[in-house]
């Protein structure tokens, strides 16, 4: 742990270039959670900001499923879901934190609620993720009341339409779904 933590507090963001060794490191943290862990990706979330490279906020969102404290990692997913304005970057790994969200979480999970009808944040760079990032919440939202795969299948086929999300949608698809 502690070379690991070394290498993150030494890495230079879009500089840095993520060794086989790192990424087998955490890939085993992943495959093999502490509490430990689960404090370190909680801080690496805590640490982001508009200078940082999503590398180390990616494993966070994969990390979070395995972690030992479910709440914490629920805690810091809706951490980046409620600020589009400093995670919106991330671009794509933005969504994956919405829909790895729908997999721990509850139903109804406000912080996803409000991610299905985000509104434009000024920054271009996050603006042109919006419809992934609705898209991509209201598949989580229907998962956290329905499977994660009905969840998956709803984000996508909300991607390929371009039709907009909305919470009421995706109420009535959640009431809506047989269990197949």
């Amino acid at each position: 742990m502690r070379a690991i933590k070394t290498i993150y507090e030494t890495w230079m963001p879009f500089e840095s270039c993520p060794t086989a060794e790192l990424k087998a490191t955490l890939r085993d943290a992943i495959a093999r959670p502490t509490l430990e862990w689960d404090t370190f990706f909680r801080q690496i979330v805590d640490d982001f900001d508009d200078e940082s490279d999503a590398f180390w906020v990616n494993y966070s969102i994969k990390y979070a499923q395995s972690a030992c404290d479910r709440n914490m990692a629920i805690a810091w997913l809706e951490q980046i879901l409620t600020h589009p304005e400093r995670y919106g970057v991330l671009g794509g790994v933005f969504g994956s934190a919405a829909s790895t969200l729908g997999m721990l979480a509850p139903y109804p999970n406000e912080v996803l609620r409000r991610t299905i009808t985000l509104q434009e944040t000024g920054n271009p760079e996050m603006d042109a993720e919006l419809p992934f990032a609705r898209a991509a919440a209201l598949g989580a939202y229907v998962m956290t009341g329905t499977t994660v795969d009905y969840g998956f299948e709803v984000s996508r086929q909300f991607q390929a339409s371009g039709e907009v999300p909305t919470v009421e949608k995706a109420e009535a698809l959640i009431r809506a779904w047989t269990g197949n």
